[in-house]
């Protein structure tokens, strides 16, 4: 048994020790996702091999600390959360700061002796290790070696690329690490240990590169991260549902409440485009997500960082839990730099309290059924990781398909991770989406060719639309509060203008929801005015495009689409009016700036005297031009964002009900 015990501690400590450096690029995302992996097939074994033993020892020892405390606080929050306000269960239960994630970071802290020096010894080697290697990523690189020695691999083309996944994550990473590597070089010179002394006063070294080529190119780039004081918002606005105020909106749910509550004052900046998934730091995004329940477990873990640092006093550890605080406070939350905190506190914990548990003084089978359930709940967990892992992955290869341009491949992709996992409901937004672009590539093959389409051809259109929609309300009732889902169904209605009766009322309908979820944004409005102008509802088109100005007024395609409903409506003055504001928009000698100087001279054209002299007394306030905005197009409409994919004439692909 103390074999047993032995692997179970390896693994608990292996895993917290290489999540930083861990990913596979076989799944859709490389890093969050296989590190979260990593963490949950950890904790299944490690509850495995311990109902093992207390199967046939009827003893286990668990090791209770501030740590562990702080952990069943957060795991609880995110139980509670995901029970009464997550409307996606599975979904939150797997979100990066979901139930499992905590779960799993409890069991091993649990079940790990991190009293024990050898435990602490070789969980600090590996935190140490990864220091160095990302480090060492970083340096390379900077100096675009990585892309040099391994040109097929596109992500290494990326000069801020690390295993790490967040190259603000990497930042706190090595900010923790460097005075932990530090402290112990001086205590190994201390101690006349060389070996010792030489890799931690190398890796040192390798940190501060590292750092100082990871800070160079942030600032460089200057990285979209959501302001404070617009998290703050999102956070206040929250408040105002009770049920959300005590639970949050649920771990997998930020997003909505973000488009929700996000201040409206972010659309005068480079940020306004931007759909953040996570909040500014991670205090906040537990506020958020999971209300004062979250508020409770985070404070927890912030009293268990503050007692080591007051413990220790002035030194190098207490320098290394100060920067886990700061990460935690000022960061945007980030599994691996979460994970690296953990790992921080065990090294630094002195107060863990093993706990004896012997069930042999119960009677017998109290042992077995104990053992037996952790058993079959390792396995039950192992087999539902199962099936989300292998649906990560043909998730991974439809992605791929899509990029080739191979329809079939595609979607028979998408039909197998739907049938592995049929609860995220990003599967089933891009299966609406392939299935639509399968439907409309037909569609266009026939007019390409000038042949009516055959009857068959006819029925499989049919179904294909009919799929489109069935997995596009699928994604919406999945995640009714967001806004991404409900735009792609009003996307996919849109797509039927002219071919199917009633969708202009359907596609509008999911256009005013989506508003009604992410009312300060402009795009919505603009998408919404497009479908009131393709079926001449002017009106209704220039107060959509009105009200796009009013919370963007340097958007471009809003004042391209209002001058065109205008000059629909022949109010030419006004559509000359849009016109310039939209000339001063785009990029001088660009596509867009011809065609709407094209546009204006046409207009120009139907002036009246009348109006002429109007505008002659008319000035228009000088705008800077958008250096990133496309103007799209007007009534002649393009499906976005569905994949342009392309139907292969031969396949015997057919849509499954």
């Amino acid at each position: 048994m103390q074999k047993l015990d032995e692997v179970t501690s390896w693994i608990a400590i292996v895993a917290l020790g290489v999540v930083p450096i861990f990913f596979l690029p076989v799944t859709a995302d490389y890093y969050d996702f296989n590190k979260w992996s990593l963490l949950a097939v950890s904790a299944l074994i490690v509850l495995f091999f311990s109902g093992l033993r207390l199967a046939l020892t009827g003893r286990i020892t668990l090791y209770w600390s501030a740590v562990t405390t702080a952990l069943l606080a957060l795991a609880g929050a995110a139980g509670a959360s995901t029970l009464l306000v997550s409307s996606n269960k599975a979904e939150a239960a797997v979100s990066p700061f979901g139930l499992v994630t905590y779960a799993s970071l409890f069991f091993l802290t649990l079940l790990t002796p991190a009293q024990e020096k050898k435990i602490k010894t070789f969980l600090f080697w590996f935190l140490t290790a990864g220091a160095g290697v990302l480090s060492l990523v970083t340096l390379y690189q900077a100096l675009g070696i990585g892309k040099f020695l391994f040109p097929s691999l596109s992500f290494v083309g990326n000069r801020l690329w690390s295993p790490f996944g967040s190259s603000l994550g990497l930042l706190g990473f090595l900010l923790v690490t460097f005075p932990l590597v530090t402290g112990a070089f001086l205590r190994h010179l201390k101690k006349k240990e060389e070996t010792e002394a030489i890799l931690t006063v190398a890796t040192s070294l390798m940190i501060l590169l590292g750092f100082g080529a990871t800070l160079w190119q942030l600032l460089a780039q200057s990285p979209p991260i959501l302001p404070m004081s617009a998290a703050w918002t999102v956070f206040l606005n929250v408040l105002r549902n009770p049920l959300h105020a005590v639970f949050g909106v649920g771990p997998e749910n930020f997003l909505a409440a973000y488009t929700l509550g996000k201040p409206a004052v972010l659309n005068t900046t480079a940020l306004w485009s931007i759909r953040y998934t996570a909040s500014a730091s991670y205090f906040l995004h537990v506020a958020t997500t999971l209300g004062l329940a979250g508020i409770l477990g985070a404070s927890l873990l912030l009293r268990s960082i503050i007692v080591p640092i007051l413990r220790a006093g002035f030194s190098f550890t207490a320098f290394g839990l100060l920067a886990t605080i700061l990460m935690l406070l000022f960061l945007p939350p980030s599994l691996p730099l979460f994970v690296v905190t953990i790992a921080a506190l065990l090294l630094a914990t002195q107060g863990v309290r093993p706990i004896a548990i012997n069930l042999t003084k119960q009677h017998e089978w109290t042992s077995l059924a104990t053992g037996g359930l952790l058993i079959v709940a390792a396995l039950v967990g192992g087999y539902g990781f199962a099936r989300v892992y292998l649906a990560e992955v043909s998730f991974a290869s439809a992605l791929v398909a899509i990029d080739h341009n191979d329809g079939n491949a595609t979607y028979q992709a998408l039909l197998t991770t739907v049938s592995r996992n049929p609860y995220p409901f990003g599967y089933h937004a891009t299966l609406s989406q392939t299935s639509f672009s399968l439907a409309t590539a037909i569609l266009n093959r026939a007019s390409d060719a000038k042949v009516a389409l055959s009857p068959s051809d006819k029925q499989l259109v049919t179904d294909f639309y009919q799929q489109a929609i069935r997995e596009a309300k699928i994604a919406i009732n999945a995640a009714p509060t967001s806004v991404i889902m409900w735009e792609n169904l009003a996307t996919i209605y849109r797509g039927f203008l002219g071919i199917a009766t009633n969708s202009d009322t359907w596609a509008i309908a999911a256009f005013s929801q989506a508003i009604a979820l992410d009312p300060t944004n402009p795009l919505l409005r603009v998408q919404l005015g497009s479908v009131y102008l393709r079926t001449n509802r002017l009106e209704e088109a220039i107060a959509s495009f009105q009200s796009a100005i009013a919370l963007k007024d340097d958007l471009a395609n809003a004042h391209y689409h209002l001058a065109f409903a205008y000059r629909q409506k022949k109010q030419y003055l006004q559509a000359v009016i849009e016109f310039r504001r939209t000339s001063q928009l785009v990029r001088p000698g660009s596509t867009d700036a011809d065609r709407v100087a094209s546009d204006l001279v046409d207009v120009m054209a139907k002036l009246s005297s009348e109006d002429i002299t109007r505008l002659s007394q008319t000035s228009i306030q000088p705008q800077a031009a958008s250096t990133n905005e496309i103007l799209s197009p007007v009534v002649e409409f393009q499906p976005i964002p569905t994949p342009k994919i392309s139907f292969p004439s031969n396949s015997s692909l057919s849509p499954q009900p």
